[in-house]
This record gives C-alpha cells, structure tokens and sequence, in this order.
C-alpha cells in the first residue's frame, strides 16, 4: 500500500474518530492499551485526541528523542507520570518487554503476516509470563476479507521464520457464492451507529480439531454444525462408503455450509473444512476434537503451581505427572508431542518463575550492530551440495526418494529460506543465501529440510524428530533464527 494512500487514510477524520470513540465507549475493559498507528501524522492526531478526553497517553516513533522514557513510563504503572495509552508505529512490534498490556488496537493496515504477528503478539504475554489472563484485540479492518487472520491459531503461533512451504495456485477467474443465511446473520450480527460498526454478539472459540498435522479451531456457534457433519460421517464410516461419499459431487464445502451451519453466525473457514475433508478420507474417521477447558486442566504451569504447593504431591511428582499424562494422552501429545517435553515444561515452571531456563545474567540492552552479507557467492554448486546431503544423510530420507531438481531463486526475497514444489519435485533456495557471509553447513541443512518435504508436506511431529536427526542441529537452526538477524538485510535485498 503506498504511502500516499496511508496519509490519506490517516487524515479521514470519521476514521479517528471511531477509533477514538470505541477506547472511550470501553475505557475501563480496555485498561492499559498499545495503538499502532500509520505513520507519524496518525500518531500525533490520536494522541491529542485522547489527552483532550482526559486520557493519560503518549505517543513514540523513530524520531522522538523521549521515546525511552516514554515507554518506561508506560511500563511502569506505579509511577506517578504514568501513561494508560501508548500510540506508536512500529517500534513496540518486536523486542520490548510490556507484559502487562491488556488492549491491542490495530489502526493500520497490513500485507505482512510477520508485522501483524509481532503486533497482536504484544498483548499475549499470558499469566505464566508475568502478563494478563486475557486480551483485547482490536481490528480496525479497512480490508473486511482480511479481519479473520489473526484468529487463526496456526498464524498466531507460527515460529516466525516466515517459510512459504505451499505452492498455491489461485483462480481469479472464478467467483465463490456465499449462502445467503451466512449474508443474514452478517447483517444481524452487527449495527450501524453513524459511521460506527458495534457487533451485537460475541462469538468465542471453545476448542480446535486435531488433524495431525494442523489445527482447525471451532468456534461456539459452529459446534451444533459439526456433530451434525460428525454423524453424518460416522454413518458413512459405519456403511464403508466413506471415500465415496467425501469424493461424491453431492459432498462440496458449499453443500456441508449450506447443509450444517446455515443460521450458525460466522461461518467455518472453506479451506479449513478441505483440511478436514482430507482428513477424514485418509483416515475413514472424524478428527479428535479438544476443549480449551481440556487444556487449561493440564496446564504445566498450572500442575507445576500445585506442586509447589502441595509437598506431598511434591515428593510424587514423578507419579503424578505420569497419572495425568495417561489420563490425557491423546491432548498432551497433540500440544507438547509427548511426555518427555510435557514433564520437562512442568519441572521448569517448578524451578524458574516463567518456565524458562536463564541463558546468563541480564545486562542492559545495547544498540545491536548489523553487518553487511558478502556479495560474494559461495564457490560450490547446490546440486554438488545436494548429492552431498544425499550421500550423508540417505538413512533419514524414505524409501521412496526421488533425487530432486534444484536452483537459487531468480532474485533475493526476506520472507522464506527455501521451498519445495512437490509436484515438479523442485527445491527453490533463496538467492539471498547465495554469499560467503553463510556457511556452506546452513545452506546443506536447508537442502535436508526441503527433502524431508518429499515425505511430509508439513511441519508434523515426525518431520520435526527426522530435522533434528541432522548433525548440529541446534547450531543451524540458532543462525538462521536469530544469528541472520545481524545481517542487514534490507542492504542485501
């Protein structure tokens, strides 16, 4: 989006002026409330307005040379200059510790899944880490297809490297009907106040359906629609025609929204139910489906706490975690992947206050420098360093393993290391990669990362066990999560 059009949308006062009136309408729910704005103009107009309606607040961008104690005081509440209200750009999206934030607003659009994680990802800290038990999310959405993003977990919880692994194709061409009772329960389920939108209900998720290798999370007003879906399944489970039917031209995503989630409010997600129908045809059986009341109940930090407390349960703790994994199997697996790391994230929370074992003594932040990547390449050829990934590691590829075609990308893109296209059987690396500045080890474990994608597609349990079967993993994976951060970049794209 250029910036022309920012500015223009920043000074549309209708547009402030909702944004202002929903803080003031709910200023004792929101609390302590982060805004990311715009830019600079935006910032400065919602800061005036709502110091004129009495609020404490403050704004901060790069220019601002108070802008350290500015957040100080927005950190800490019992200062007597303290702000409830911080306004800002894109400084507080990553990096600054304010667990305590009860309110997100998002007043700016967005095409970046990576900024707009980092953004909502500032209010959920959660109890465990000093943060609230819940938060406000606010969407200003001048882009109505896009205000549901966020609430999809897997986005949420993405570990932030930002690796395309889909080669989606998309036809423009096509045009996707909408059953009308989803149109209907839209225009009941929100009002119009002047140039303000207040929804009429609130739709919470309760829990998600396990698929292996995803997530699928399943709002309230969704769940009478799947067990409706859920029974029909079960009788075709029960007659042996399962396959038949999910493959049936009768069997659509827009037959199953017509057929068992008409009147049901917001509608499941299209591609979530592909997800589900692909499922149930490889498995001949409905997916498991969890409540968060499942999981709060097994919260190590909650089973860590009574331990703590409890010295008889202390000295048995050992037994105690083992009665509750088998009493919950199936939900600890699919959340921590096993045992091991369920007990090991419980100890934790016995021994240290956030569940986080302390990496050294904590020294006060400097400016961090950044280095140049070398525009040098590196002098070895990727289909060299593929058969030598072949060669090392053909004990962890399946049986079936057909030698890939690899290539750098046609130019250096920031948001993913590689992909594998299955269909082609084709590894693209990323020409950023192509430099002196990354050892030749990094590239070789990217190449094993991508032909593990020959036999899974995703990110499961057994992808990540057969990843850390790679020489020095831990090394690799440090550089290209945090250690290519020293890099600058934006001077290399």
């Amino acid at each position: 989006m250029p910036a022309s059009l920012l500015t223009k949308v920043a000074k549309t006062n209708k547009r402030n002026e909702i944004i202002i009136d929903e803080y003031m309408k709910n200023r004792k729910k929101y609390g302590k409330t982060i805004i990311f704005a715009l830019n600079a103009i935006h910032c400065i107009a919602l800061s005036d307005e709502l110091n004129k309606r009495g609020i404490k607040c403050e704004y901060i961008y790069c220019l601002n040379k108070d802008n350290e104690e500015i957040i100080e005081r927005f950190k800490n509440s019992e200062r007597k200059d303290s702000i409830d209200v911080l306004v800002n750009i894109n400084m507080l999206t990553e990096g600054s510790d304010i667990p305590d934030i009860q309110t997100v607003f998002l007043t700016r659009p967005t095409s970046s899944d990576t900024l707009l994680m980092q953004m909502v990802g500032r209010g959920m800290r959660g109890k465990s880490q000093g943060g609230t038990e819940t938060v406000n999310i606010i969407d200003f959405c001048d882009k109505w297809n896009s205000i549901t993003r966020w609430l999809n977990p897997k986005f949420l919880l993405d570990n932030g490297t930002g690796m395309i692994e889909d080669d989606v194709e998309y036809d423009y061409t096509k045009c996707e009907t909408i059953p009308v009772a989803m149109v209907r329960d839209l225009i009941k389920g929100i009002k119009y106040i002047g140039a303000s939108i207040e929804s009429r209900n609130v739709v919470l998720p309760i829990g998600w359906y396990d698929l292996k290798y995803t997530n699928i999370l399943v709002f309230q007003n969704q769940v009478e629609g799947y067990k409706k879906l859920k029974k029909s399944i079960d009788l075709q489970v029960k007659n042996g025609v399962v396959k038949s039917y999910i493959t049936s031209k009768n069997f659509t995503v827009n037959h199953v929204l017509y057929s068992f989630f008409s009147n049901f409010g917001i509608m499941p997600n299209k591609q979530d139910l592909n997800m589900i129908f692909n499922y149930i045809y490889e498995e001949e059986d409905f997916p498991q489906f969890f409540e968060f009341e499942q999981r709060d109940k097994i919260d190590p930090y909650k089973i860590a706490k009574e331990i703590i407390n409890d010295p008889v349960l202390n000295y048995s703790k050992d037994e105690k975690i083992d009665e509750i994994y088998n009493q919950n199997k199936s939900i600890i697996d699919n959340l921590y992947e096993n045992k091991e790391n369920y007990k090991k994230m419980i100890m934790n929370f016995t021994l240290y206050p956030k569940g986080c074992i302390p990496s050294g003594i904590e020294i006060e932040e400097t400016s961090k420098k950044t280095y140049g990547l070398s525009p040098r390449p590196i002098n070895q050829a990727l289909q060299t360093l593929l058969s030598e990934v072949i060669e090392e590691q053909g004990s962890n590829l399946f049986d079936g393993f057909k030698r890939p075609e690899i290539k750098w990308t046609d130019k250096p893109y920031k948001s993913y290391f590689a992909c594998y296209y299955k269909e082609s059987n084709l590894i693209e690396i990323n020409a950023l990669l192509n430099s002196k500045s990354i050892k030749i080890e990094v590239l070789k474990f990217i190449i094993y990362h991508e032909c593990l994608h020959q036999e899974f597609p995703y990110h499961t349990p057994e992808f990540r066990h057969k990843e850390r079967m790679y020489p020095n993993f831990n090394e690799y994976e440090y550089f290209l999560d945090y250690k290519l951060k020293d890099f600058d970049i934006e001077y290399a794209l």
